[in-house]
């Protein structure tokens, strides 16, 4: 992210954070301390973005099957799976779930943990645009693993699991069009690696979510 040389490196960081007004302390501060105003290329200071992983698809896309492997497995990240905190963050906001609110949380808790030098790589089913609506998603370089399946393929898994298939068969609707929008944002979407695992064993898409990790992380452009 750029900005004039005339501004200063705290009111550069306060706008990039703040188009809410709730935005932490600690966000801003991680800012700054990621602001380069040792040079000016062009008439302009740059300011870097926090690298940030997400493994996105509909239920029974295989997320679970290729991140439970790459966790402990991949130096300097660390993998949150958020299922495990939107049973509990999302069921504070109740009697309406708060989602825009559980996702901007999210960001802030990524940002924290990557001040303490981490990369924070989160697995969940979500569409890009939830984690866009926030204005924190403006401070981060979100690389996506976007896993696919056609629609009877998931529908087998979730029956192979037995306790799922209610919960699936009632909400298919939902994660075949999620399903389908994840397909075309990543095909428009450098940012985003398309993984079908419909007809790929569980060897070969945990192999290819480990060499998209080790790029999304060593890549150097923003």
């Amino acid at each position: 992210r750029v900005c004039d040389k005339g501004q200063l490196p705290v009111r550069l960081s306060r706008s990039a954070c703040s188009r809410k007004s709730r935005t932490s302390a600690r966000v801003t501060s991680l800012v700054v301390a990621q602001f380069d105003g040792s040079g000016w290329p062009n008439g302009r200071c740059v300011m870097d973005l926090v690298r940030h992983l997400r493994i996105t698809g509909a239920m029974a896309a295989g997320k679970s099957t290729v991140s439970r492997p790459l966790a402990g497995h991949l130096p300097g990240c660390v993998l949150i799976d958020t299922d495990i905190l939107s049973t509990e963050m999302v069921a504070t906001t109740q009697p309406e779930p708060n989602y825009e609110r559980y996702h901007h949380v999210l960001l802030q808790l990524a940002l924290d943990i990557n001040a303490s030098g981490l990369v924070v790589a989160y697995t969940g089913p979500v569409h890009p645009r939830q984690v866009e609506n926030s204005p924190l998603s403006s401070l981060l370089d979100i690389r996506w693993l976007v896993l696919v399946a056609d629609s009877d393929a998931r529908l087998q898994r979730a029956l192979d699991r037995g306790s799922d298939a209610a919960y699936y068969d009632h909400n298919r609707a939902e994660h075949d069009a999620l399903d389908s929008d994840l397909r075309l944002l990543a095909r428009s979407n450098s940012r985003m690696q398309l993984l079908d695992t419909a007809a790929m064993s569980a060897q070969d898409a945990i192999r290819a979510a480990r060499d998209w990790a080790a790029v999304a992380l060593a890549d150097d452009s923003n």
